[in-house]
């Protein structure tokens, strides 16, 4: 039977926590290496705070081991192209030696969301993050970015739109449009239940959906430029 290594945790008001459960920083990194192969539009440049302090109280008083795991993890996150901004559990010593900021939490009012999408848009202009929930009435378009990621649910009565991909952290119910300057789009949603979802000028709407592809993580695309393909996890 397999055991976690980490538990990645998307937030709707903050950035994903990612909760470490080992100090096997080979395994961990492995297993992110495989998530961006996966999804490389949505893990690339992403920022992470990363959580430490699950781990058993006897292995954080060891503050050698702790401080050598913390720069593997760092740098082999940054390697893939993740943006770890701060970590949860150790000392402010280890953390700013890692190039980190330290907290003992992060909530909604935490300054990390800001600091969060100016390290963002500084490496990665073509994508916009939004981090939060968008609520029903509100649309939310950008021309002068080509990618969308929400970093949170799309609510009933919303819309959200892209030039290029859209990808939700989180629940899409409202209306999501990919695809308005680039025919090779996608839609990804972590939970998806739209009420119409379209790339490039092809839609699907929510009673045309099958039942085996509601509430569960699915990838929208264009399929011989005539139709759209639904593929669930």
């Amino acid at each position: 039977m397999s055991t976690n290594l980490t538990n990645l945790h998307f937030d709707s008001k903050i950035i994903p926590r990612v909760e470490v459960l080992t100090l096997n920083i080979d395994s961990i990194i492995k297993e992110y290496a495989a998530k961006k192969d996966t999804f490389p539009k949505v893990f690339s440049r992403m920022p992470l705070v990363l959580d430490i302090s699950t781990l058993p109280s006897n292995l954080l008083e060891l503050e050698p081991v702790i401080k050598d795991a913390v720069s593997q993890l760092v740098s082999g996150l940054r390697a893939l192209e993740f943006i770890p901004i701060r970590i949860i559990g150790c000392s402010e010593l280890i953390a700013n030696e890692c190039g980190l900021n330290a907290a003992e939490q992060v909530t909604a009012e935490d300054n990390v969301q800001i600091n969060a999408k100016s390290t963002v848009s500084e490496h990665l202009p073509s994508t916009k993050y939004i981090t939060g929930s968008v609520r029903g009435g509100v649309t939310i378009y950008d021309p002068d970015y080509d990618d969308l990621i929400i970093l949170g649910d799309v609510k009933h009565g919303s819309e959200v739109a892209a030039n290029g991909n859209v990808f939700i952290l989180g629940k899409l119910a409202g209306r999501a449009h990919a695809g308005h300057k680039q025919q090779d789009s996608v839609i990804f949603a972590m939970n998806f239940d739209p009420e119409v979802a379209g790339i490039n000028g092809l839609y699907l709407v929510n009673e045309n959906i099958k039942v085996e592809n509601i509430n569960k993580p699915t990838l929208l695309k264009i399929e011989d430029d005539s139709s759209i393909s639904v593929t669930s996890y």
